[in-house]
């Protein structure tokens, strides 16, 4: 099994708690409120996969090369899920420019633009789409974290042993900054949320079941963090009605333009880049393959063979001060997937742009199609299908296990020096920016865990959301 497919998450096999997950996933299906300006909306991946070339990453070949494996209309399902985490598809032509102090060496430059006119011009026929899943917290990567810092909250510590986590994931068909820098464009992003309950709601008891804490995701390369911003109690989230239960449970998302991080309120905020790549890898926590020692200050897994030693001893284990960092406010991070050089750069999630909400959370059906235009005036409201991920669903199933990167992002050289400062570009590594489809769920447990422990929410395991 592809570690994209969590046991945590598996479908049950009786139809009718499949239709019970289908339906909580749509009364609990967020309420996604857009930038004026943003370009790029959540889509269905079928309508990508119908759309895209199938490139793999030759990292034997000198220089490095990307060879076409299958051509638009010609990808099965079965392809993405036997495919290679160096695999990505691609919706427009490829194009690349000289990587800075090589002779020959290439990096590609995401079509951005294009991608932009092949949906909104509906050459691209997609479908505005959130996808959903169902996991057993006790079961989902990391969990083990929160059984020795357990967080004080009583109705949080037993979600966490005997409930539910459920996530939306929205895929948005490029990424760019708001700042019009095209160093952070990358075809391909995803985001969301996660919901965490004490136990399987059931939907005709809605109000005796409704979600203990939130978690809000932003980007930091590869990286999803939440921060100590990122979790908020169920009542401290705004929300709207469901049109069918009469109860409040759709919450508000804003989405920064370009960059879709999540938030629960209007921002426009300078960030600065990260001022170092994280170094714990990405698939090592989204598999939990980590051993948390706090009070010796180390976490034991999987490290970026990037990350050169001396900073190990000059730093403390990057991963605690990562994480520390980012959850004390002692220093914020880059959202985009893609380094600056340390420039401060602009995070914006305004009012007045789209709305995008289920069907049940209409009372008015908007459409599902991706908007043609950005809004003048008053927009239109858009309806966002919530689609439950039913691994039973073979298609689906294919999807979800891809291992390689829905989109060409940026193809970036990161130069370290290596065990000896003195020698510059010692160690050269070629790899893709941006992430692919992460496991939020995976993610939910780690930032709680960091958040228990170290968190300006101290051990409750959660903090109040701005206003």
């Amino acid at each position: 099994m592809s570690t994209k497919l969590l046991t945590a998450c598996e479908t049950p096999q009786n139809q009718s708690d499949r239709d019970r997950f289908k339906r909580i996933v749509e009364i609990f299906a967020p309420d996604v409120r857009f930038d004026p300006k943003e370009r790029f909306f959540p889509v269905d991946l079928g309508s990508t996969v119908k759309a895209s070339d199938l490139y793999r990453i030759d990292r034997a070949a000198t220089p490095v090369t990307w060879p076409r494996e299958k051509s638009k209309g010609q990808i099965q399902p079965p392809d993405l899920a036997a495919a290679s985490s160096d695999h990505f598809t691609s919706v427009a032509a490829l194009v690349t420019e000289k990587l800075k102090g090589t002779t020959g060496e290439k990096m590609l430059v995401p079509q951005v633009d294009e991608i932009h006119k092949l949906h909104t011009k509906r050459t691209i026929q997609s479908k505005l789409t959130i996808y959903a899943t169902v996991c057993t917290a006790r079961e989902v990567p990391n969990y083990y974290f929160l059984k020795s810092f357990p967080p004080q909250d009583a109705g949080v510590k037993l979600a966490l042993g005997e409930g539910i986590l459920l996530t939306y994931y929205m895929f948005f068909p490029a990424a760019e900054s708001p700042t019009a820098d095209p160093t952070y464009n990358a075809e391909g992003d995803w985001s969301g949320i996660s919901l965490l309950f004490k136990r399987v709601p059931d939907p005709q008891k809605i109000a005796q079941n409704l979600p203990e804490l939130s978690c809000y995701f932003k980007k930091s390369g590869p990286y999803y963090t939440a921060g100590s911003d990122g979790f908020a109690k169920w009542k401290n989230v705004t929300r709207t009605r469901d049109v069918q239960t009469a109860i409040d449970t759709h919450p508000v998302v804003y989405v920064s333009r370009g960059r879709h991080n999540c938030y629960y309120w209007p921002v426009s905020t300078s960030i600065p880049d990260s001022p170092w790549s994280p170094a714990p890898l990405a698939k090592k926590i989204e598999a939990g393959d980590y051993t948390p020692s706090p009070a010796g200050g180390t976490i034991t897994g999987g490290w970026d063979p990037a990350f050169p030693t001396w900073v190990y001893a000059a730093f403390g284990p990057p991963a605690l001060v990562f994480e520390f960092c980012a959850e004390m406010g002692c220093v914020e991070f880059d959202s985009s997937g893609l380094p600056a050089n340390n420039t401060p750069t602009k995070d914006v999630a305004g009012k007045g742009g789209h709305i995008g909400q289920s069907p049940g959370g209409q009372t008015k059906p908007g459409s599902t199609q991706y908007p043609a235009s950005p809004p003048t005036g008053s927009p239109p409201p858009l309806t966002i299908t919530p689609v439950y991920v039913d691994l039973t669903n073979t298609q689906l199933k294919d999807w979800w296990a891809f291992e390689g990167h829905w989109g060409a992002a940026r193809l970036r050289q990161y130069d370290w020096w290596g065990e000896d400062p003195s020698k510059k570009h010692t160690a050269r590594h070629l790899n893709l920016g941006g992430p692919d489809r992460p496991l939020l769920s995976a993610w939910f447990m780690w930032n709680l865990y960091w958040n228990v422990p170290f968190g300006s929410g101290g051990a409750t395991g959660y903090t109040t959301s701005g206003p």
